[in-house]
């Protein structure tokens, strides 16, 4: 979950809210206390982050320290799992995003290289239907047959 069901005045009365990580200890025992009915902001962040994880587990979740851990180990394999797939997906975007721009190019060299066989095969047409470049157009002489 995205949500932490944190007021900020919560936070503004334990600014070191923003030194302890996120996914190992403040995720886990916010997910633990809402799956233990127990709402956070009876306790106030500093007597949830503070304690080891076992004071945590017994004191403010009111759980047998082994239960939190269990349930810390399951939600941290799961987060790293989500991450690893988050990972493959960017990693599977990244490698379209590449073809893509790889078939992009190639499209672009083949126009260019056909546009530019075009213009070579327009030339000489330009060439003979407009006589020498910088001249008139072109005109055929004709010559009267030499008597022998």
């Amino acid at each position: 979950r995205d949500e932490l069901k944190l007021r900020a005045y919560d936070v503004t009365r334990f600014p070191a809210y923003f030194s302890y990580p996120l996914d190992k200890i403040i995720m886990p025992r916010m997910q633990y206390l809402e799956r233990c009915n127990k709402k956070a902001s009876v306790w106030g962040l500093n007597l949830i982050l503070t304690p080891s994880d076992a004071n945590f587990a017994i004191k403010v979740a009111e759980t047998k320290p082994q239960d939190y851990v269990a349930f810390k180990d399951a939600f941290l394999n799961q987060l790293q799992q989500v991450q690893e797939e988050r990972a493959r997906d960017e990693e599977q975007k990244a490698k379209v995003e590449q073809q893509a721009a790889r078939e992009l190019a190639a499209r672009n060299a083949l126009e260019a290289r056909e546009r530019a066989a075009r213009e070579t095969l327009e030339a000489p047409r330009l060439q003979v239907s407009n006589g020498q470049p910088g001249q008139g157009p072109m005109q055929v002489e004709q010559t009267a047959p030499v008597a022998g």
